[in-house]
């Protein structure tokens, strides 16, 4: 199982100000998921950004959800998430894309 910190290296470049928020474009959100998931870390959910030209970033509660706003299972919630950003990538949004990476040695 490769270590949550080498999956995130792999996307480094492609967040924005990885350093503070580590914000994905959609296409690069959902790659990043389907990594994680297939080495077994556990989804918790995504929270949508909008980030202005200025470097400002904006929260946009309404494209963000949470697995513990669900009664679904561990795979349909990737599954419901996977589309949940598909359905936004014409808006603009940034995702953080957040893990149980607890576990993590």
């Amino acid at each position: 199982m490769k270590k949550y910190s080498d999956i995130k290296k792999k996307y480094w470049n492609k967040a924005s100000d990885p350093n503070q928020l580590f914000l994905l474009k959609p296409d690069d959100a959902i790659r990043f998921i389907d990594d994680c998931v297939r080495e077994g870390f556990i989804l918790l959910g995504v929270d949508g950004f909008r980030v202005w030209e200025s470097g400002a970033v904006q929260p946009h509660l309404e494209h963000s959800n949470d697995i513990e706003d669900t009664n679904l299972s561990q795979g349909m919630f990737v599954s419901e998430t996977i589309n949940f950003i598909r359905s936004r990538k014409h808006l603009d949004i940034w995702f953080e894309v957040v893990f149980d990476s607890q576990n993590e040695d």
